[in-house]
């Protein structure tokens, strides 16, 4: 584990949330409440126990509490179909009654004993009607026979229209039979029906006692503790059992489940009656048009099934108790072994235990054992390669003794101060850690900063933040500073300031990185020195180039004279004069060498030189370059071993030297080196006196002739120079190996020709340029 930060505070003690009481490592979460475990197991465990009986419940709602709702409605259904059934055979004996008396009154002729006799018996064997009369074509009341019952004699009926009756147009029209809707006879003043039976030109009448159809409705009303009402074809009331429907009539057409039979849509539903809910179903009585209503108690209907809810909610409440107590104790068995496996785990942190005190239960417990004891063998591992690393951090920065770094909290108390920083400035990490920077600036630099700052931020800046200002805000900042040592001297610095933040962007303090400036300063000095230096060289080179063309205009005029003086022939020279003039043309044509030497240097350091680069064949140069030397080679008896503009003049400057600083019956050697794909050399071996490693360091400075000014060897001492610049120019290099008396080896590298472009030059090229070597005797 982690060590603990110095400052922090010990360890903090606290309850476990398992219920035990333990020792906590660390306390990210102090403020948040937890939960303890029995308590979240509890609640999973409960949840799980209660959601079947949830399914349960919902199941039986939506299934079995819906198709008792059907069933009830169905009975309702069925009771009204039968009441319906029951209303229609009562209404059908009257209506036979009065087909079969109508057939019988149309045979005899009107106003005879036998038409009244027929009503009569009719009316004696029907209970259902009050009286009845036979009325002409033009609706006059021609018979009539009542019961005492009507409450009218027969004579008062005699001559009664009833064309205007709503009836009678309805029966001459269809020409059938007909039940009126109820209606208040004038006659009798209670409310009544009518059937009409059209014969022929005549119409049979009978006037409806309603009390009938009153005391069936009464007798299903103590059935099933219904009520049930007959509603004529315009939701008026025929019967009611709570009414005395002869002096009573009440309209039910604005009842929803009314209106919706009237309209030819009969159904159930629920309606409010006597201030109860009451499930009612409407069915139409055939064939008079009629309609019955049988309601039944809501609260009885369902009485069965509330008490299946209250045995169903009874259940699964007592199931769900048992199911909370079950779950308690298995929540709190858990968090038991949860409890010891977080005390063994702080077993394993503190006393180093690497195996379970205890069993732990199940297979998945010790699973999750195994990868903690995993996890903290990896977090010791990491502590040890973190303090590794913060030990080779340490030490790094140690090591930066030329570099000072300081590291300061977010109030600038100065908390790192390496070696780096103690070797600048004089003070060790013991008297810097704790303090502020502030003796290392100078006081009035610093409040100049402080001015500049407050007027860029537009608001005072003084103390830490004339550092750190700038860091703040943008993340870093660089700038030159005054460092005062401990001697009191002062240094100048480039200090880089960088703000430091933790993973959320929390501010946590600030690191100072400071350059001691002395070397760039001193850098700059000579860069100066090296671009004076470079100028004065140019202006030399320009001076020479000028003087050499001056120089040519004269030398070119004195050889020529010198020329034509020896090919005069009317004065014929003497030896001593041709031999002066011979010395006169060779000292000139060694003078014009050494100017054109001079040129060739002028132009190569002033930059002035072009070069035409083309794929060339080593062998034909360095065989041209032979053939030149092959004189003064001959002079000499030296044997040249050896594989076109500035390439040619490289090779013949090396022959040349090769041959001049060479010994008496000496050799020179020239080879090639074609060991590298990418490059080639070209090396020129002699056995002269060689160089010693001082002469080596100044072998390549114009005009130093290493010490041979004194000899009879002719030279300039740019030769050389010349050589190597040419062959830097062309992408090469030149090597130099020699020792004293022991000979000097010069060997030229030039980059190769691409394959294509050596094909190219190669076809027209000539037998000898094909060759790695050229072996020649000079």
């Amino acid at each position: 584990m982690a060590e603990h930060e110095p400052g922090a505070g010990p360890p903090q003690g606290g309850r476990d949330p398992l219920g035990g009481s333990v020792t906590v490592l660390r306390d990210r979460g102090a403020g948040t409440r937890r939960r303890p475990l029995r308590e979240i197991l509890a609640r999973q465990f409960v949840l799980v126990a209660a959601l079947p009986l949830l399914i349960v419940v919902l199941l039986w709602s939506a299934v079995a509490l819906p198709d008792a709702v059907h069933r009830i409605e169905r009975e309702n259904a069925q009771a009204a179909t039968l009441v319906r059934s029951q209303i229609e055979a009562t209404l059908a004996a009257p209506q036979r009654s009065l087909e079969i008396s109508g057939a019988l009154v149309a045979g005899f002729a009107p106003q005879s004993s036998e038409v009244r006799a027929v009503l009569q018996q009719a009316l004696d064997s029907t209970p259902a009607f009050e009286a009845l009369y036979v009325a002409d074509a033009r609706g006059v009341v021609q018979d009539v026979v009542a019961k005492p019952s009507a409450g009218v004699r027969a004579s008062d009926l005699l001559g009664l229209d009833l064309s205007s009756r709503p009836y009678y147009a309805s029966v001459r029209e269809r020409r059938t039979l007909v039940w009126s809707d109820t209606f208040l006879s004038p006659l009798t003043g209670s409310v009544t029906a009518v059937l009409a039976l059209p014969m022929g030109e005549r119409l049979l009448v009978a006037d409806m006692s309603l009390a009938s159809v009153a005391r069936e409705l009464a007798q299903h009303e103590r059935l099933r503790e219904a009520i049930v009402i007959v509603l004529d074809g315009k939701g008026r009331v025929i019967a009611h059992p709570q009414q005395q429907l002869a002096s009573w009539q009440e309209n039910m057409s604005h009842v929803p489940l009314v209106k919706a039979a009237l309209n030819g849509q009969p159904g159930a539903g629920e309606i409010e009656f006597g201030g109860e809910r009451w499930l009612a179903t409407v069915a139409r009585i055939q064939p008079a048009g009629w309609h019955v209503l049988v309601a039944q108690p809501r609260a009885l209907l369902f009485a069965p099934v509330q008490r299946i809810a209250w045995i169903v909610g009874l259940a699964v409440l007592a199931a769900l108790g048992v199911a909370v107590l079950m779950s308690l104790h298995l929540a709190a068995k858990e968090a038991q072994r949860y409890r010891g496996l977080l005390a063994a785990a702080q077993a394993m942190v503190n006393e180093g235990q690497r195996e379970a005190p205890l069993d732990l239960g199940s297979e998945e417990t010790h699973a999750l054992w195994e990868r903690l004891r995993e996890l903290l063998d990896r977090l010791h591992d990491q502590e040890q390669r973190a303090s590794a690393a913060q030990r080779n951090l340490q030490a790094v920065l140690d090591s930066a003794t030329e570099v000072a770094v300081i590291a300061t909290d977010t109030q600038g108390v100065i908390r790192l101060f390496n070696r780096g920083a103690q070797k600048m400035l004089g003070y060790s990490a013991e008297e810097m850690i704790g303090t502020l920077p502030d003796r290392l600036h100078i006081e009035a630099e610093v409040l100049a900063r402080g001015e500049e700052l407050s007027a860029l931020f537009g608001r005072r800046i003084a103390g830490l933040d004339v550092f750190v200002a700038i860091a703040r805000k943008h993340g870093y900042e660089v700038r030159d500073w005054t460092y005062v040592r401990r001697d009191g001297t002062q240094l100048l610095v480039s200090l880089a300031i960088t703000a430091v933040r933790d993973a959320s962007g929390t501010l946590s303090g600030f690191l100072g990185i400071a350059i001691d400036q002395t070397q760039r300063l001193r850098a700059a000095e000579l860069d100066i020195a090296r671009e004076r230096a470079e100028a004065a060289s140019h202006a030399k080179s320009e001076f020479l180039s000028r003087v050499s063309h001056e120089l040519r205009t004269p030398m070119n005029a004195i050889l020529g004279y010198a020329q034509l003086i020896a090919l005069d022939r009317e004065r014929t020279l003497d030896t001593v004069q041709r031999e002066r003039v011979l010395r006169i043309e060779t000292a000139g044509w060694h003078l014009v060498k050494l100017i054109d030497d001079v040129l060739d240097l002028s132009r190569i350091e002033s930059g002035r030189v072009q070069l035409s680069v083309e794929t060339v064949d080593v062998g034909t140069v360095l065989a041209e370059a032979v053939r030149l030397l092959a004189p003064q080679a001959s002079e000499r008896a030296s044997l040249v071993l050896g594989d076109r503009t500035r390439l040619k003049q490289v090779f013949v400057n090396l022959l040349s030297n090769a041959v001049k600083y060479n010994v008496r019956g000496g050799s020179v050697e020239l080879s090639l080196l074609d060991a590298d794909p990418a490059q080639l050399g070209v090396q020129v071996t002699d056995t002269g006196r060689g160089m010693d490693a001082q002469q080596l360091t100044r072998l390549f400075e114009p005009f130093d002739r290493l010490g041979l000014e004194s000899t009879d060897i002719e030279g300039t001492g740019i030769g050389l120079v010349i050589t190597k610049r040419l062959v830097e120019l062309m992408s090469g290099r030149i090597e130099v190996l020699s020792t004293p008396r022991g000979g000097s080896t010069f060997t030229v590298f030039l980059p190769r020709a691409g394959e294509a472009e050596a094909e190219a030059d190669d076809s027209g090229g000539d037998a000898a340029g094909a060759d790695d070597q050229v072996r020649g005797d000079v």
